[in-house]
């Protein structure tokens, strides 16, 4: 994939607000058919998307999703592993390859609802028209929050876990 397309990439990293990190356990190197975690800490309560992006292009959504919690929501410094035994279902490694996992929180309630929604409620398999769905959300980041007395840019986190399976 081209990254210059890719608009996850457009976005600086300097644009975000507090820290967020990712993890993949056991690690980023995975074997095919290996059931995996994702261990999150933001430094601020917010929020939570979280995307596995494919080098071949194809974008999943895994949170939220029919196999997590409707809340979307993630606590200050409270690190959070998923799927955890109450979402009913497991993370496998399933296809060859390399990607990345793409963690976003937002402290302010961007009105992404019906984008994730959408796609939420299909499973988890690859997103349709993936760049206008990045896009929609790169765009829903660098807006206006005018949620308070005053305009300011939307409050968020973005991490970046790149992992390979074989």
């Amino acid at each position: 994939a081209d990254a210059s397309s890719d608009p996850i990439d457009a976005i600086p990293p300097s644009a975000s607000s507090f820290g967020v990190k990712v993890a993949i356990e056991p690690g980023a190197q995975v074997r095919l058919n290996q059931e995996i975690k994702i261990r999150i800490e933001s430094s601020r309560a917010g929020y939570l998307v979280v995307l596995d992006q494919r080098d071949d292009g194809k974008v999943y959504q895994l949170f939220p999703s029919t196999c997590a919690h409707a809340e979307r929501t993630i606590r200050a410094n409270a690190p959070l592993t998923m799927p955890d035994p109450s979402y009913g279902c497991v993370f496998t490694a399933d296809e060859k390859g390399s990607g990345r996992i793409i963690v976003i929180v937002t402290q302010d309630k961007v009105p992404l609802d019906a984008l994730l929604n959408r796609t939420a409620s299909k499973g988890i398999e690859p997103v349709g028209a993936a760049s206008q769905y990045l896009g929609e959300i790169a765009q829903g980041l660098l807006g206006i929050w005018t949620g308070d007395a005053q305009n300011r840019p939307v409050s968020w986190g973005l991490a970046v876990q790149p992992y390979t399976i074989d």
